[in-house]
């Protein structure tokens, strides 16, 4: 059974880490009451102490004993029995190392025997105490910088912590702050909530809290989305500094949605549906290959100029001139590419299923509640479009030998429709024929858009109507031009206008119960 005998203590019992050829003093004493004399001891020196080297030993009252070192052990022996220290008596020995270079506390393990020459192998006889050195940081070094969250969004407020540290990368628990941060990061391309009439918005920086424990947190907001951006964490003072890892500043949410092509995006054109029937409006279906394709671009960026890079962009129909109401088919969800540019081409093959004029398509963005979302330009799906430079002529005509022709010679957009009405139904094969026209120049002028309409299989006259609309800006246009047998065939109408939106027209019939059609019939239309 061990006796605990004796105490061991070690000066200075608390060191800057790495110091090197730090001096200690190792003291084996005794107890005052033991009735053990105390022949023999090991010390072993705790791992990261290096470069050990042994000094003199001193015992109470001249008594003799050596020191040796022996794989990290310091071996204290009395030289013989008689120089074994009795009660209240100590032995002390003197070393130098260099500190072990990470914090903590560190123990030097003891052990006794009463013999001189014991091995230090044990069974010991005897038992004591154990001295604990501390090692603490040394100066400060540089400083570590970390952003979270590791991607921080534009314009939210990610959180920075700055930590101290001494040259062997151990907290310095002692710093009491002073230091500030900066960055690399860059100013937006466009306005700040903060600041609206601001050609960009810089990024903010935010001052550290209370540091405790060699560490502080500052809030940092960034509104330019990019990566391989750095945050720099600066003592005035020392000059030490220190930089985070590259980190990525992602897009915030999606704010504002595009077609236009200034912005990257393709609006929707007038679109061939080359599938001819019997229906009130012919249908246009996906496997008519390429006839029906609707090609758009849609630029998608949050509310800070950013492109939105993968972000899911969402097309429907927004204004739906089907009759009945068309349906969008193809690949109707697209992830925005690294321009934040989400583009429906052949692949996407968007298509309506209904001739019709007017549509829009409507853009949004399902990834955020509630969802931004933009309208496209109107746009037409028609039996024949055509595309001009200058001066062009188009036409429509049904099976009833009915016709409209278009000159034009100007900016804009021309859409000729023929759509029997429901009253049609004594008419042979009714059929709806769209034509659009889409001047391609920078030419300006009037236009000029003839109608005729001769139904040869009705023996008591003619009762048809022309109606005209023109549906873009400026006054509005409203005006139905009768067709009857006091004038004679065949009916012709002429309008000239600015040529401004859209001007189509329709033709119209309704047959009376003797067979006839009404001239005075004033049929609706669009």
């Amino acid at each position: 059974m061990k006796v605990r005998v004796y105490t061991a203590s070690i000066t200075p019992n608390s060191v800057v880490a790495g110091t090197t050829s730090q001096a200690f003093t190792i003291t084996i004493a005794n107890s005052a009451t033991s009735n053990r004399s105390l022949g023999s001891t090991n010390i072993t020196v705790p791992s990261g102490f290096t470069s050990v080297s042994l000094g003199a030993v001193t015992a109470s009252g001249g008594l003799s004993w050596t020191a040796a070192l022996s794989a990290g052990v310091v071996q204290l022996r009395a030289t013989n029995n008689g120089n074994a220290i009795g009660a209240g008596q100590a032995v002390s020995v003197g070393l130098t190392a260099n500190a072990a270079t990470v914090t903590g506390t560190y123990t030097w393990t003891t052990a006794a025997d009463e013999s001189v020459d014991f091995t230090g192998t044990g069974p010991f006889t005897l038992s004591g105490s154990n001295p604990v050195v501390t090692v603490t940081p040394g100066p400060l070094d540089h400083f570590g910088a970390a952003v979270a969250p590791a991607s921080p969004k534009a314009g939210i407020a990610a959180t920075v912590t700055g930590t101290a540290y001494d040259q062997f990368n151990n907290v310095k628990t002692d710093y009491l702050g002073g230091a500030t941060q900066s960055g690399d990061l860059s100013d937006s391309v466009k306005g700040c909530p903060l600041s609206p009439n601001a050609p960009h918005c810089s990024p903010v920086y935010g001052s550290f809290g209370t540091w405790t424990n060699g560490a502080a947190t500052a809030s940092l907001t960034a509104y330019k989305a990019e990566t391989g951006r750095h945050v720099t964490v600066t003592d005035p003072s020392t000059s030490k500094t220190g930089t985070s890892d590259p980190f990525q500043v992602v897009p915030g949410d999606p704010y504002r949605l595009s077609f236009d092509p200034a912005d990257g995006g393709q609006q929707p054109v007038d679109t061939k549906c080359s599938t001819t029937g019997t229906p009130a409006k012919p249908v246009c279906p996906a496997s008519n290959a390429g006839s029906t394709i609707i090609l758009v671009k849609v630029y998608d960026e949050d509310q800070f100029g950013n492109p939105e890079v993968g972000k899911n962009v969402k097309i429907s129909i927004g204004t739906n001139a089907g009759t009945p109401p068309s349906t969008l088919g193809g690949t109707t969800v697209k992830a925005a590419d690294a321009n934040g540019i989400a583009t429906f081409g052949a692949t996407e093959n968007l298509n309506i299923n209904f001739v019709g004029t007017g549509y829009t398509l409507k853009a949004e963005s399902p990834d955020v509640s509630p969802t931004a979302s933009t309208f496209s330009n109107e746009f037409n799906i028609a039996n024949a479009v055509k595309s001009c430079n200058g001066s062009c002529t188009a036409s429509a005509s049904d099976v009833t030998d009915a016709s409209i022709t278009a000159t034009i010679d100007l900016t804009g957009l021309l859409s000729i429709t023929i759509q029997p009405s429901g009253e049609c139904s004594a008419i042979a094969n009714p059929t709806s024929k769209l034509v659009t026209v889409n001047p391609t120049g920078a030419a300006t002028g009037n236009l000029v858009v003839s109608g005729r309409f001769l139904h040869q299989n009705n023996a008591g006259g003619i009762g048809n109507y022309v109606l005209c609309k023109n549906s873009g800006p400026g006054t509005d246009f409203h005006q139905v031009f009768a067709c009857g047998p006091k004038q004679g065939p065949p009916c012709y109408t002429k309008l000239s206008g600015n040529g401004q939106g859209d001007v189509f027209f329709e033709i119209i019939a309704k047959r009376n119960n003797d067979g006839t059609y009404d001239p005075s019939f004033q049929g609706g239309g669009h």
